[in-house]
């Protein structure tokens, strides 16, 4: 599995890169070349193994008091990694999970699957869009009944930026992963790293809040390859909806791809489309077909005061103006900075320097008058965040 998700990630990493036209074409054709037939080699692979039966999908969540879900739509796997490895740098102790999406991996079927009012849902069989149905009234879940459902139930539904009664149960959703992927294709590679982020401050907004508890979950991952994904042939007069990676079929309509049950009701089934094929032409990034990438996704559940002391300032030696600093823990991505107010980044008397692979750092103070002055030597953690300080005199204490 670790071997899957970091070639994803390799993928992204080298597509976020990409600044060019001919650039993205040099790249479309390496990934040609390389990772499209090792992900059509895996997508086969797990369509032999689900064809019996596809796993059992994550059991709708119960939220306790003080504790708020954070929805992000197509975090996969790879992604939920590199959250996982920000979340530990902020210096929280995560609980890490996975489990497997509701078929097909679509928003609409697999979001609600996730959500504290997945039991007051089923499914009808002459569905079209993937939608399951209220089953008090028979329904179709919509954005506004989702909402009336959750506040039926006691949870707060919380917009950006809102942080509400801590005390309570909260919903929350954050990120446009998935809205960018279907928007801009591969692009979407160079807009990680500002999402992940932003689910990082979201988390530490609901956390400062007075949240007890932050639960991240997701509904699918997804499929990104530059070349576009190859075409499948599905015929229009077999399906009564076809969307780029899975369609239904028409009653007595026989189809030669992988079928599997709607996850909202059994007795109607799914096509899937072949490998990492796609029904429609063209399809660079999409989801709602069987392959790890899509069926995949992780959960990380997040509690206030359960921290970490992850690095720490062992050590400052100044000569003259320059202040000698050594930190023990932290990694790449670490800086130290000197200011006379710790709170305050605009209080700084020098710029800001990375340590170095052996934890060390060099500050040097232009202004002579400052010698004597207190000071504070901070240490920041990649996502810029106070990790650590400590007091000084510049210059020193002789």
């Amino acid at each position: 599995m670790e071997e899957g998700w970091k070639a994803d990630a390799a993928v992204l990493d080298a597509l976020a890169c990409v600044e060019r036209a001919e650039d993205e074409a040099a790249v479309s054709g390496a990934t040609a070349a390389i990772y499209q037939s090792w992900l059509a080699d895996g997508a086969a692979q797990f369509q032999k193994l689900v064809a019996a039966a596809y796993p059992d999908t994550l059991p709708a969540p119960e939220i306790p008091s003080g504790c708020c879900l954070l929805f992000a739509d197509g975090l996969r796997f790879d992604l939920g990694q590199k959250l996982l490895a920000k979340i530990h740098s902020c210096g929280w102790k995560p609980e890490a999970s996975w489990g497997w999406a509701r078929m097909p991996t679509v928003t609409a079927t697999a979001k609600p699957a996730v959500s504290p009012v997945a039991g007051l849902l089923d499914g009808d069989v002459h569905e079209e869009e993937f939608r399951p149905r209220i089953q008090a009234d028979g329904k179709p879940l919509t954005h506004d009944r989702f909402k009336r459902l959750l506040k039926e139930q006691g949870v707060q539904f919380l917009s950006e930026g809102e942080t509400g009664d801590p005390a309570g149960r909260g919903w929350t959703e954050c990120g446009s992963i998935d809205r960018t992927g279907h928007k801009e294709g591969v692009k979407l590679a160079r807009r990680i790293g500002e999402e992940l982020r932003g689910l990082v401050d979201r988390i530490r907004q609901l956390l400062d809040a007075g949240w007890q508890e932050v639960r991240v979950a997701t509904d699918h991952g997804w499929l990104l390859l530059p070349g576009g994904l190859p075409k499948v042939t599905m015929p229009k007069y077999l399906t009564e909806t076809q969307w780029g990676r899975c369609a239904i079929i028409r009653e007595g309509a026989q189809v030669d791809v992988p079928m599997v049950p709607w996850g909202w009701c059994e007795d109607l089934h799914v096509a899937e489309a072949t490998g990492i094929g796609a029904f429609r032409a063209g399809l660079k990034y999409d989801h709602g077909g069987l392959s790890l990438q899509e069926c995949l996704v992780p959960s990380f559940t997040i509690r206030s005061g359960v921290h970490q002391v992850l690095a720490k300032i062992d050590s400052i030696v100044w000569k003259g103006l320059r202040c000698r600093v050594v930190v023990t823990g932290g990694g790449p991505g670490w800086q130290v900075d000197l200011r006379t107010s710790a709170a305050e980044p605009s209080s700084s008397l020098v710029t800001p320097q990375l340590m170095d692979e052996e934890g060390r750092g060099s500050l040097l103070v232009e202004d002579d008058d400052k010698i004597g002055d207190p000071a504070v030597v901070v240490l920041i953690a990649p996502d810029g965040q106070l990790a650590n300080k400590r007091s000084t005199l510049v210059g020193g204490e002789d």
